[in-house]
């Protein structure tokens, strides 16, 4: 399971969204001697866009949302991406 993320912005709502998928802890040494560990979560946007973000990150640009399959998330992205446009110019 996955979480389905929406913009905290309701004007980007239009836009897209997004799901976190996974994650890993990376360590970041700042000063250099020092030893940091911080976990990273993998977000992919309805355009296909990868991020990897910290939890402080994602909720400051995403509201969860809910829980979904991920795998029935890229099915569901994949067919949506396969449609027609809704509308058509007919020039």
């Amino acid at each position: 399971m996955a979480l389905r993320l929406r913009p905290k912005d309701s004007s980007k709502y239009g836009v897209g969204n997004a799901i976190l998928y996974g994650g890993e802890h990376k360590i970041y040494g700042f000063p250099v001697k020092e030893v940091n560990e911080a976990e990273v979560f993998f977000i992919e946007t309805d355009f296909g866009n990868h991020m990897t973000l910290t939890w402080g990150e994602v909720s400051e640009m995403f509201i969860v949302a809910g829980w979904q399959d991920y795998a029935e998330w890229r099915k569901i992205r994949e067919d949506l991406l396969m449609q027609p446009p809704l509308t058509s110019d007919p020039m």
